[in-house]
């Protein structure tokens, strides 16, 4: 996480990394939202036309500010290696769909990491070091992520692995 002393932003800063895009994803359209500029990320800036008015060219270059504002949370907000696949392009939304390409909707994906969350799930044990608090947030981390994927577990279910899971 970056920290920052600015007000118009929160402490932390989200860092996308290869493991945990849903999760950026989440927060980076907060922070969006919040600054309101998700709907420039989302959609781009819209071309100025040939015969524009001073009104269409004032829009527009208020625009282009608040692209840079956002193109700025987003190069603080992912790691070295993945701001190189970023680095030349200075349109927010071409970033967000080359970052969607290469870590995010592919159902395949998708289906992969499910499988994976839930065979560490099926293995997960106690370990004897660990407390009880820290094993309950690990396998509450790993039931989250399997729910980002679109697999739910009951608590029920939840409740019985981590009793089964515990040690003596």
């Amino acid at each position: 996480m970056t920290s920052y002393g600015n007000a118009n932003y929160p402490a932390t800063l989200p860092i996308l990394k290869v493991d945990n895009y849903e999760n950026w994803c989440k927060q980076m359209k907060v922070l969006f939202r919040c600054q309101g500029l998700w709907d420039l990320v989302k959609d781009g800036v819209e071309a100025l036309g040939e015969n524009a008015s001073e009104e269409e060219k004032k829009k527009y270059t208020e625009s282009e500010k608040l692209s840079y504002k956002a193109l700025f949370i987003i190069h603080q907000c992912v790691s070295p290696d993945n701001f190189e696949k970023v680095s030349d392009s200075e349109s927010t939304n071409k970033i967000w769909k080359i970052l969607e390409k290469s870590f995010g909707d592919t159902e395949k994906v998708k289906e992969v990491r499910l499988q994976t969350h839930k065979r560490t799930y099926e293995l997960l044990q106690m370990e004897d070091s660990e407390n009880i608090s820290d094993f309950f947030t690990r396998v509450t981390k790993l039931v989250n992520q399997i729910k980002t994927y679109g697999e739910t577990l009951t608590t029920r279910v939840v409740v019985s692995k981590i009793l089964r899971s515990l040690t003596s």
